[in-house]
């Protein structure tokens, strides 16, 4: 019996996937002309955002951070919550499911 959905099937013997690394400059050049200089920019799809940082930041940024997911092509990211520091990169991801008061610092881009 075939199988329902092809996208989740198993890859074929022998067909490899690309490394990590090489993914995430797929992952940047596809974003770069979405933030074309620093800034946030939304997407057409609503609520959607991409964001750039060219210089890691001394100080920290005060908001109050929405739910979302996040997600860095490149570079790091401290996110302060109340006493607890969250740092996520390109091998980890920042989920939240409610808005939050943070302080946010880019520490590498």
């Amino acid at each position: 019996m075939p199988d329902p959905n092809p996208a989740c099937s198993p890859r074929p013997a022998g067909e490899e996937t690309r490394p990590p690394q090489e993914e995430l400059v797929r992952l940047a050049r596809l974003i770069l002309p979405l933030a074309p200089y620093d800034g946030s920019f939304d997407l057409r799809l609503p609520g959607v955002q991409v964001s750039r940082v060219s210089r890691p930041y001394k100080e920290l940024a005060h908001c109050v951070h929405r739910a979302a997911l996040c997600l860095v092509a490149q570079g790091a990211k401290r996110v302060l919550l109340e006493k607890e520091a969250l740092v996520y990169d390109a091998s980890t991801l920042l989920v939240s499911s409610m808005n939050l008061p943070v302080a946010a610092q880019v520490t590498q881009a």
